[in-house]
């Protein structure tokens, strides 16, 4: 009587069939980000799509051999007090010292379509950069965290804690790393003609400005300035803040009870591992 032994494992077929596909998919990886990106857009999840945001910008940093990662940022708007109605995306950034002319500059990877996040939900770093000098390290930045009222009434500040940084290293680790956002031609304020990136630019042209507009300096104040990357945020509801912003009190009146229990991020995989939604 024989006795069949089932055997285990992959074929040789198997695997070259495998390989090829991981080939691929690598080929393909920049239309598959986005694609993967927009349909994550129609969910409505939040921390779903921001998961899935810094998922694809660790695969880059790891891809590249580059620091790269995710910009939270409010569209640019010309006028007062249209920063709160102005929708807020996540751009894909990148390392780029040699274009952006700057020893910490980072540029938009222009092949990423930046992503809107859901309409009522924001984010912010609950940190204001109230000075740096432009030959420092970004990381030596003079910051505050948020604890009052008065720190978060104006367009200014709403800005500056809207717009900030989550970078992945080379090997794909979450870090604390200095960053100003330039347009991809390196083009200062004030350059004639403007810069022809299609994410970021000098004012005007595109759907965001650059880190050149931050407080101190001899420009229009937007709050828009280099600083570190960070490593936890919150997750707001942008009409419960205008409620408490109109009523005086958006720090004590509804901030306060998110910057309690904030969203941390993995160390190593850079993924939501708290949040303060729930």
């Amino acid at each position: 009587m024989k006795i069949r032994r089932k055997q285990f494992g992959l074929s040789l077929t198997e695997i070259l069939t495998s390989l090829v596909i991981i080939v691929l998919l690598g080929a393909m990886s920049m239309p598959a980000i986005n694609a993967f990106l927009n349909s994550m857009g129609s969910t409505g999840s939040c921390e779903s799509m921001i998961n899935a945001s810094l998922a694809s910008a660790r695969a880059i940093a790891m891809r590249e051999q580059r620091y790269a990662g995710v910009r939270f940022q409010k569209v640019f708007i010309p006028g007062n007090g249209t920063v709160l109605k102005a929708p807020q995306f996540m751009i894909f950034i990148i390392q780029d010292t040699q274009s952006t002319g700057l020893k910490w500059g980072f540029r938009a990877m222009q092949d990423i379509k930046p992503i809107e996040l859901p309409e009522n939900i924001g984010v912010m770093d609950m940190i204001l950069v109230t000075g740096h000098k432009p030959k420092e390290d970004p990381l030596e930045s003079t910051q505050e965290s948020i604890t009052l009222d008065g720190q978060i009434d104006s367009d200014i500040e709403l800005t500056d804690t809207t717009t900030f940084s989550i970078i992945f290293s080379p090997q794909g680790n979450l870090v604390v790393h200095g960053v100003w956002v330039r347009n991809g031609d390196g083009k200062t304020v004030g350059y004639t003609p403007p810069s022809a990136d299609k994410v970021f630019n000098t004012l005007g042209t595109a759907m965001f400005c650059q880190d050149d507009y931050f407080e101190g300096q001899p420009y229009d104040n937007l709050g828009l300035g280099p600083e570190p990357s960070r490593r936890q945020f919150i997750i707001y509801e942008q009409d419960k803040f205008k409620q408490a912003r109109e009523n005086g009190t958006p720090y004590s009146g509804y901030l306060l009870s998110l910057a309690t229990k904030p969203v941390y991020l993995n160390s190593y995989s850079g993924q939501i591992i708290s949040t303060g939604t729930k």
